[in-house]
């Protein structure tokens, strides 16, 4: 499984589950974004890996979500600012999208 995968098999995993205190949200995925790091050699920010940003933005709902009213805020393209299941595209979708877009040659962000 590419690094990719994982990061958005886990993402779908955790977004789907209920946290006792749900402005943790951040706090309790970093576990799983510092395995991922390494693989993905990336940071995160608010959820998201910055090496894969614009595939990472590729979330949608996957069923009743709300936004997350949590001190700090999250932002709404993250998501980890809304509560509730989320999912990504297909990994070969993703990768189409990047292959016809070029993401990494059109997008530029500075976090």
């Amino acid at each position: 499984m590419e690094p990719l995968q994982r990061y958005a098999y886990a993402v779908e995993e955790y977004s789907s589950r209920r946290l006792s205190y749900p402005s943790d949200v951040e706090a309790a995925f970093t576990g799983v974004s510092n395995i991922l790091a390494e693989d993905m050699r990336s940071v995160f920010t608010f959820g998201l890996p910055h090496r894969d940003l614009a595939q990472s933005l590729l979330w949608t709902a996957a069923g009743r979500v709300v936004q997350r009213k949590s001190s700090p805020e999250y932002p709404s393209w993250s998501w980890m600012g809304w509560i509730g299941p989320v999912t990504y595209a297909s990994p070969g979708l993703v990768r189409f999208y990047d292959k016809i877009f070029n993401f990494s040659a059109l997008v530029h962000f500075y976090v």
